[in-house]
């Protein structure tokens, strides 16, 4: 029988080795026993690294003084060969797991063999199966129940715990960074940090070990304490006497107080994360918190809260064993600066996770969050989970806060539909009064009143218009049309209807200026050349495009001309003040240029709208050239301007990118007034749309024929010509498109839904008045659903309802919203549009199996909404219909595009595109023809008299030489 000090002793070594949580920092702790014990002293180390069998790392016997190889560690008891001594220490795949990482030196068993052997025997006996049922009763709760005995060290019912622990709301955490150690910090530590605002406590974190580089031990509390967020920096890392790379530095406008908007947050603080995720390994690190835009739950809970983490994995490559360990980690929860973060959401590769508890903020479980939202009540259980989860979206949307309605100015209006009933011609948009528009404005801080935003309310989403009477004396009101409406809000509950942030017109972005010109990409061309335009209008278009470089830039060394050349074609000033109206960050991806400048976007994005840092290479050229340099006195800005220009005709080849001046992509809405007549719509361009290229006036309203289209555009139907006509009626509207609410007969959908099922909730349309473009092309007539993709289609017809009657419906659901991302981001929409390009150079735009892959896009575009999959018997029949196809030459072409990308980022050589030349090509389509056409094209700007700057060469992607400054 042990004695006290024994059994205590035992007791802490136990604990220890059953601490999943153990902390890495905590580097040295002496244990001492008290009394007579001869266990003089314990040394417990956390190792920085994950235990290598391999690695004959030492320790050093008390007894001896000689160094002893770390793998005596295997087993409970060892011996050391050459003095006989008895080493007894606990197993090595229990010590060295990533979540308990200790080795237990300094053992003297000589003084007292009866005691040391006593208590020796007891620790050996601790097996690692025993020390891992201790972890997981402590970890998750476990009750003594269902054969479970707590008093018998070898009589664990394993079976027993393994149901209860699948059956509980664990808060075990299986997160650790690239050195398998846990995120739980040491007690002491998390006490210290517990003193701290979340945001403070955030920042240290990010500096320390595992994260940072940096020791624990180093830090002065107290100093801390006395200093600001925004200066933590400086002062952890001020007496830093190692030369190391230092992790990034939140921007001082972070910690800056926001701009209020009726009281609320304009901006708001974002925590994020990346995961960086292999079949191998997998690393977590915590990016600066940077301000953003501000969503309805940061406004309603604090951005604090929320905790935003990337995914960096490719789940294509990822085996099914590797993709189900991967969500069995997302649905863990993260325990970061004092709080319990838990899985929200899934949107593109980021997941979502909510604060639920931990220092300084209530306790609100996921359940309390999503219910607050859309209430688990009435006609909302009876949404299908997929479209369910889909409308959490509308609460993580970047929105502005601006003019809270009262109950009574809420307007609730039925849809516009068909004369059958069966189609909504108003689908997604409703109007609002003059008097709230300007206050809209008036919140915004905007110049003018505009005559259409995108925002959300409520349950409610979409565009809203200008009420076409534009009576000031109406009042502020607003209407939420039907279709506007995604979920019950209210469920009758008087109480819901005083929360404000229900009532709250939250802006998404004003309808942006169209000030640039439109372009044409290979859906557009193959679609148009089905529809009669020849190959020779697009390379008219590409010649003026060439044509257009040589008289604007090349040898113009006149500062103001090459101002005027790019504000007229990329539109930055107009973009910067967009993006300023909207609160976003703009970058060079919408521009589609090159990626050279996201790794600026990334570093310096928080600070581009505060600091005026010229973001774009465009942005760059317009600020050297109104400072007063030229091409020919200053070799960076004409390295910049060959930039641009290399982007631009790289993108002629592998996109098809060409400009149509007589163009624009404008958002569209459905006719306030319903004046327009079927087949008609309506187009007004003010002044600052740019002007006409004809007249160099500018353009006015539009009018004769038109083609619409919008992205994707598969079917040859997704291109429509109509006519442009000026209404009086909505001469109010300008910088929009409108298209009527009249049909043409009594089943026909609106003309939004036609173009590749489109609506009016924000969609934009490719508007084109180009003569040449316009007067061949003739309209297809729209094709029903082919039966083989309506069988090809599974549909999940779970109901919210089905989900909260299980047994943990809060785990159902989050389980349920992992399974849609993950889904989501591994559908098979990419891969069905490969196969329609594929189809489309083998048959052409209009054959019978064109339109079956096209038709099978449509649906998958949809497919997380409306939880759509495709069977997979289905899946492997249409891959196999290409699998001995030869690439189309300009689908090669556009891959190695995006080869010399991805080589560029990684700073690896690039690969000349002569080096394709033994891959299996195909010469033959509208799209390779024109491609070598032009090729043509563009071996004529090679010559001699194309340049901007003398004395230097650049090289484009497809092989030409061509000589800039």
């Amino acid at each position: 029988t042990l004695n006290t000090a024994q059994k205590e002793f035992h007791a802490k070594l136990v604990n220890i080795a059953s601490a999943p949580l153990a902390d890495k920092y905590y580097s040295r702790s002496r244990l001492e026993t008290g009394g007579t014990s001869s266990i003089r002293k314990e040394t417990i180390f956390y190792p920085k690294k994950k235990y290598d069998p391999a690695n004959f790392s030492t320790i050093t016997s008390p007894n001896s003084r000689r160094e002893v190889p770390l793998s005596c560690l295997h087993t409970p008891r060892s011996t050391d060969k050459r003095t006989g001594t008895v080493y007894n220490f606990l197993n090595s795949d229990q010590l060295h797991s990533p979540m308990s990482k200790l080795r237990i030196n300094d053992w003297d068993n000589k003084s007292d063999d009866r005691m040391s052997n006593e208590i020796l025997f007891n620790i050996g006996s601790i097996t690692p199966r025993t020390i891992r049922n201790k972890n997981l009763i402590t970890v998750y709760n476990v009750t003594e129940d269902n054969g479970i005995d707590f008093n018998n060290n070898h009589k664990f019912n394993n079976n027993a715990i393994n149901t209860k622990i699948k059956n509980s709301d664990s808060d075990e955490i299986n997160w650790c960074t690239c050195e398998n150690m846990p995120l739980r910090l040491h007690p002491d530590h998390e006490e210290q940090l517990s003193k701290f605002p979340f945001e403070k406590a955030f920042e240290i974190i990010r500096f320390m070990k595992p994260f940072g580089k940096l020791d624990w031990m180093a830090i002065d509390w107290c100093a801390l304490s006395r200093i600001s967020t925004a200066n933590i920096y400086d002062e952890i890392y001020k007496n830093h006497p190692i030369i190391q790379m230092l992790p990034k530095k939140a921007s001082n406008s972070t910690w800056e107080p926001p701009k209020l908007v009726n009281g609320e947050n304009d901006t708001a603080i974002i925590f994020s994360a990346v995961l960086e995720w292999t079949s191998k390994e997998h690393h977590l690190s915590l990016n600066p918190p940077k301000r953003g835009p501000s969503k309805r739950f940061y406004r309603k809970f604090g951005s604090d809260r929320f905790l935003s983490l990337k995914v960096d994995a490719d789940l294509q490559k990822l085996n099914p064993n590797e993709l189900e360990k991967l969500k069995r980690l997302l649905l863990k929860p993260i325990i970061l600066a004092g709080r319990t973060f838990e899985l929200l959401y899934g949107k593109d590769n980021t997941i979502f996770y909510f604060a639920t508890r931990g220092k300084n903020i209530k306790k609100t479980s996921i359940y309390k969050l999503i219910d607050w939202h859309i209430p688990f009540k009435g006609d909302n259980l009876n949404m299908s989970v997929s479209k369910f989860v889909s409308r959490i979206a509308l609460g993580l949307s970047d929105t502005r806060p601006t003019v809270i309605f009262q109950p009574t100015e809420i307007r609730r209006v039925k849809d516009v539909t068909s004369a059958d009933g069966n189609h909504c011609l108003t689908d997604g948009c409703g109007a609002i009064s003059l008097l709230a528009m300007r206050k809209v404005a008036e919140v915004m801080s905007w110049t003018e009143t505009p005559c259409a935003l995108q925002g959300r309310i409520g349950s409610a989403k979409g565009i809203w218009f200008l009420d076409p009477n534009l009576d000031i004396s109406s009042g502020i009101w607003i209407e939420l049309r039907e279709s506007q409406v995604k979920f019950d809000v209210w469920c009758g509950d008087e109480d819901r209807f005083s929360d404000e942030a229900l009532r709250t017109l939250d802006v998404v972005k004003v309808i942006k200026l169209p000030s640039t010109p439109g372009y044409l990409n290979t859906q557009y061309i193959r679609v148009l050349g089905c529809g009669g335009v020849e190959q020779e209008v697009f390379l008219r278009l590409v010649l003026r495009q060439i044509n257009e470089y040589k008289s604007k830039i090349v040898g113009c060394n006149d500062p103001l001309e090459l101002i005027k050349w790019i504000e007229e074609n990329f539109n930055i000033m107009g973009m910067r003040l967009d993006e300023e109206k909207n609160a976003k960050i703009y970058d060079d991806s919408l521009l589609e240029t090159s990626s050279n400048n996201s790794s600026l976007l990334e570093e310096f994005g928080e600070q581009a709208i505060s600091s005026g840092f010229p973001l774009s290479t465009h942005e760059r050229c317009l600020q050297l050239l109104q400072a007063g340099f030229t091409p020919q006195n200053c070799p960076y800005l004409a390295k910049e301007l060959t930039g641009i220009m290399t982007r631009e005709l790289n993108m002629l080849t592998s996109k098809f990118r060409i400009q149509v001046p007589l163009s624009r992509v404008l958002t569209c809405i459905a006719d306030p007034t319903g004046t327009l007549n079927p087949g008609e719509i309506f187009i007004q361009l003010d002044a600052r749309a740019g002007l006409d290229v004809r007249t160099l006036l500018p353009f006015g309203v539009i009018e004769g024929d038109v083609i619409v289209t919008r992205t994707p555009c598969l079917l040859p139907s997704d291109i429509c010509k109509v006519r442009a006509v000026n209404n009086p009626n909505l001469s109010k509207y300008s910088n929009i498109v409108i298209f009527p609410i009249k049909t043409q007969q009594p089943n026909d959908g609106s003309l939004a839904s036609r173009l590749s099922g489109g609506d009016y909730d924000g969609d934009t349309i490719f508007c084109c008045w180009e003569p040449s473009i316009v007067g061949p092309f003739r309209n297809s007539p729209i094709l029903g659903t082919q039966s083989a993709v309506k069988d090809a289609i599974l549909v999940d017809k779970t109901k919210i309802q089905d989900i909260l009657s299980t047994e943990k419906p809060q785990i159902s659901l989050q389980e349920k919203i992992l399974d849609i991302h993950i889904n989501d981001l591994t559908k098979k929409l990419n891969l069905y549009s490969h196969f329609h390009d594929l189809c489309v150079e083998r048959y052409g735009v209009q054959h019978r199996k064109s339109i079956y892959f096209a038709q099978m896009c449509g649906h998958l575009v949809d497919a997380l909404k409306q939880g759509l999959t495709v069977k997979e018997n289905v899946f492997i029949q249409d891959s196999a219909l290409f699998h001995s196809d030869s690439t189309p030459l300009w689908m090669m072409e556009r891959r190695e595009q995006k080869k010399k990308k991805r080589n560029k980022e990684r700073k690896l050589p690039d690969v000349p595109i002569e080096d394709i030349s033994h891959q299996s090509l195909t010469n033959t389509g509208f799209l390779n023809r024109l491609l070598s056409s032009m090729r043509e094209l563009l071996a004529d700007v090679s010559s001699p008299g194309f340049t901007i700057a003398p004395n230097a060469t650049m090289e484009i992607d497809n092989g030409i030489t061509m000589l800039f400054g």
